[in-house]
């Protein structure tokens, strides 16, 4: 990241209406993670976060009073940039994630507004089945991505309105195309038929199978599951 000190992101918080929000706080974050100073919108409902380095962020901003919440996507280029956020009142998102391999290794789960590079929100866990929560979360299209170390990564596009949503998960070892909790001969024969155009193996199937995450499956991948099985080199 290339440091400019002279830049600035700035701009209006305004309700669902478009009216300007006073009092509220905006967040300026990274991958999840606060970069800047808290600040808060003065009476105009205008904010002025200082010292940006360039990149692309999230802006994150709620009501004083947390009933309204939302988030938008900026880049920082050479000079100042000016970015409006708009707040509205925000739904529950939750669900459980069941998993497998070490019950200790930590389970990332986010959620990314559509348009957006950066997560709005991120949750870890950790347990074979554990519970995630996101609340205050705006209206909108949102990405929910479920990542955990040996496992294919889960995506699913969900739609969140005026009503909580409930999503549960569940993610298979790297290899495990039956999602059984093991790798044997029938997973190594699913990869196989897809190779061999007999049976083609699709969405999360295909994301299991494809180990060296190539966006193919080829030999070297049922190679990889075989030598799993044959326990000659582990995957995971």
């Amino acid at each position: 990241v290339t440091v400019n000190p002279g830049a600035t992101v700035s701009g209006t918080v305004k309700d669902s209406s478009g009216k300007a929000v006073s009092g509220a706080t905006v967040e300026l974050c990274k991958d999840g993670k606060a970069v800047a100073k808290e600040v808060t919108t003065g009476a105009d409902g205008k904010y002025t976060i200082s010292n940006v380095s360039t990149g692309t962020y999230t802006l994150k901003a709620k009501s004083s009073n947390s009933s309204l919440n939302g988030s938008a996507s900026v880049t920082v280029a050479d000079g100042d940039t000016t970015k409006d956020v708009t707040i509205a009142k925000g739904v529950t998102v939750s669900g459980t994630v069941k998993s497998y391999g070490g019950a200790s290794e930590v389970v990332t789960v986010t959620l990314t507004k559509q348009g957006e590079t950066t997560p709005a929100f991120t949750d870890t866990l950790t347990g074979n089945s554990a519970a995630y929560k996101f609340e205050n979360v705006s209206a909108g299209t949102y990405t929910l991505k479920v990542m955990k170390k040996g496992h294919a990564p889960w995506t699913e596009e969900i739609t969140v309105g005026s009503e909580a949503v409930m999503q549960d998960v569940k993610i298979c070892l790297l290899g495990d195309i039956n999602a059984d909790g093991r790798l044997t001969l029938a997973d190594y024969g699913k990869v196989l038929q897809h190779v061999k155009k007999v049976s083609l193996l699709t969405d999360y199937e295909f994301a299991c199978a494809d180990i060296n995450k190539d966006g193919k499956l080829t030999l070297v991948d049922y190679g990889k599951i075989l030598q799993h099985v044959k326990k000659v080199s582990l995957l995971w």
